[in-house]
């Protein structure tokens, strides 16, 4: 009799993070140099480390460094907050991920993603407003997909937030007021275009049902 297992979901929170020691990302190939540009971009102090010279943007630190099952532990430093393991060796990743979650290190694991302790979701932001898809590591695809599609029909979703920001700071917003602007798709459209300051005109003109 054949049985069908569902994979494992750790209890993974959903949590934005400051991270204030060093990041050490293991791997200067395209997915560790993309995690390292969205690190080293939210001015996190960030460290690559590989065993080929690469080129890398202003503001991240390059440690050419040939790294091995004992040598990655003199890459992280003692107040590292995260390490990212993107190296093409599955099984040193894996020892990495092993030895950070022993320390108390936040890390992350490309190559099983539901080994590391963190993990990296598809997020799209509008200034401080951020919204983030997560499969927690069972399907990075799965997750690139669902943040595609949020933006190309949900493009006003975090427009939105701004409006509904500016719009409470004149006043208590009641969640029947805010039902009625989500259900308003005239409001919507403008919104999808970005224009927060036509929308938030839309809304103080009393047009629509808002």
């Amino acid at each position: 009799m054949k049985t069908n297992h569902r994979p494992r979901t750790p209890p993974f929170v959903p949590l934005l993070v400051e991270l204030q020691g060093p990041a050490v990302v293991f791997g200067g190939g395209s997915v560790g140099m993309r995690k390292a540009v969205v690190l080293a971009t939210a001015r996190v102090d960030v460290i690559v480390v590989d065993a080929t010279t690469r080129a890398v943007p202003a503001g991240i630190r390059f440690l050419c460094m040939h790294v091995t099952d004992t040598s990655f532990k003199e890459c992280i430093p003692e107040d590292a907050s995260l390490v990212v393991c993107a190296l093409d060796d599955a099984h040193l990743n894996a020892r990495i991920t092993t030895y950070c979650r022993m320390q108390g290190i936040l890390v992350t694991n490309a190559s099983e993603g539901e080994q590391g302790t963190a993990l990296f979701p598809n997020v799209t932001r509008r200034g401080p407003y951020v919204a983030a898809v997560s499969s927690s590591g069972t399907s990075p695809l799965a997750s690139y997909a669902m943040r595609r599609l949020l933006e190309a029909r949900a493009s006003w979703l975090l427009p939105f937030g701004e409006l509904v920001s500016r719009l409470s700071a004149q006043g208590p917003l009641s969640k029947e007021r805010i039902a009625l602007l989500m259900g308003d798709e005239s409001l919507l459209g403008i919104l999808a275009t970005g224009d927060v300051d036509a929308a938030v005109g839309y809304v103080e003109g009393g047009h629509g049902d808002c």
